[in-house]
C-alpha cells in the first residue's frame, strides 16, 4: 500500500505554507519598491497579493497604498474588501474613518465608527470618529460623551480625544475648558515626540 508521500502527494498544509512564503515574498517586495519610490510598481504586487491570497491585511495595505497613489475610489473598495474577508479586522476602520474625516463626510464616518464599535465597545479610536461624527451634525452633547469615553479608555494618555473635547467646548462658547482640553492636548502631543 502506498504512503501519502510515494507519489510526492502535495498535502494542504504544504502548499498553505508555500502560499504564505510567496505571499510574504511579493510584500517584502513591494515594500522595497515603496521604499524606492516605486509606488506604482508596489501597487501592482500588492494587486496580485490581494488577487491570490485574498487576506484582510493585503487589502488595506493594497488600500494604503492607493491613497498613496490618488485613487482614494479604489482606495475604499479595498478597505471595504478587507472589511468583508474579516469583518473583525480593525485597522482598515482606521484607514477609511481617517479618509472620511479628511474629506467631511461625517454621515460616512459615523457608520464606519457605529460599525467599529459593534465589533469592540472600548476601541477609542472608534469613539473619537464618533465623536467627530456627531459634532458635525451639531450633537454637542453626544460629541462630547464620546470624546469623554474616548479618553477615559486610554487613561487620559491620547492627545486626539482632547483635541475634540476643545472644539466641542469652544462650540458651546466654553472658552475656559476650550482652553484647559487644548492645554492637555498640547502637552499630550509634544511629550509623546
Amino acid at each position: 500500500r502506498a504512503g501519502a508521500r510515494t507519489f510526492r502527494t502535495v498535502t494542504a498544509d504544504q502548499l498553505a505554507v508555500q502560499s504564505d512564503r510567496d505571499l510574504q515574498k511579493t510584500l517584502r517586495q513591494a515594500a522595497g519598491m515603496v521604499g524606492k519610490a516605486d509606488l506604482a510598481g508596489a501597487v501592482r504586487l500588492y494587486e496580485q497579493a490581494a488577487a491570490a491570497a485574498a487576506q484582510p491585511e493585503v487589502w488595506d495595505g493594497l488600500g494604503r497604498l492607493y491613497l498613496q497613489v490618488g485613487r482614494k475610489d479604489e482606495a475604499l473598495g479595498a478597505f471595504a474588501k478587507a472589511m468583508e474577508q474579516d469583518p473583525n479586522y480593525l485597522l482598515p476602520y482606521i484607514h477609511l474613518g481617517t479618509l472620511y474625516s479628511e474629506e467631511r463626510k461625517y454621515k460616512e464616518l459615523l457608520m464606519v465608527a457605529k460599525r467599529a464599535l459593534a465589533i469592540d465597545s472600548k476601541w477609542m479610536t472608534a469613539h473619537a470618529f464618533l465623536g467627530e461624527a456627531q459634532a458635525s451634525t451639531g450633537d454637542l452633547e453626544a460629541a462630547q460623551r464620546s470624546a469623554e469615553t474616548a479618553s477615559e479608555l486610554t487613561q487620559g494618555k491620547a492627545p486626539g480625544p482632547y483635541l475634540l473635547l476643545a472644539k466641542v467646548r469652544w462650540a458651546r462658547r466654553d472658552c475656559a475648558g476650550a482652553l484647559r482640553h487644548m492645554e492637555r492636548y498640547l502637552q499630550l502631543k509634544t511629550s509623546a515626540r
